[in-house]
């Protein structure tokens, strides 16, 4: 079988859940030995970020089989949903990769910066200002790329 069963997925989730009940007893251990041998929690703050969103997920996917205020009809749609995505998810990551490799050659900021700018131009429509361009010789190569990325971003997006 090519296909993932839905019994391997909740094996895969109920080992996830148990790293993440683990880590939150880490997090909890440093809350509260940290101030007793002087530990700073602030390096841990992006790891009790990500248990905070673990665990309004793993609230979320147990309410699937609810009943009360009809949360599990309206649930499992959008878990589907979630679980169909990959394949947009994989094309645009390229059309990302490509214009965000594209905007990197032409300019001097860093990748991180552009990564953010390329997400904003493709996915939120945001059109860059002026006082991005940094060399005034490519500005006209910089313009014909934010009309092809626009371009693309909004065919791959609709289709």
């Amino acid at each position: 079988s090519d296909y993932v069963t839905w019994q391997q997925v909740g094996v895969l989730f109920y080992f996830v859940a148990t790293l993440v009940v683990l880590l939150e007893i880490l997090a909890d251990l440093v809350g509260i030995f940290g101030g007793m041998f002087k530990f700073s929690v602030l390096p841990l703050r992006p790891l009790l970020a990500a248990i905070g969103a673990i665990n309004w997920m793993r609230v979320f996917y147990a309410l699937r089989g609810t009943v009360v205020l009809r949360l599990g009809p309206r649930i499992l749609p959008i878990l589907k949903t979630l679980g169909e995505v990959y394949d947009f998810v994989l094309i645009t990551l390229f059309f990302t990769g490509a214009c965000t490799h594209t905007f990197y050659a032409l300019s001097s900021q860093g990748w991180g910066d552009i990564l953010f700018s390329t997400y904003r131009l493709g996915f939120l429509g945001e059109i860059p200002d002026d006082e991005h361009v940094d060399d005034l010789d490519w500005k006209s190569v910089q313009d014909i790329a934010f009309i092809a990325t626009s371009f693309v971003f909004s065919v791959s997006l609709t289709n």
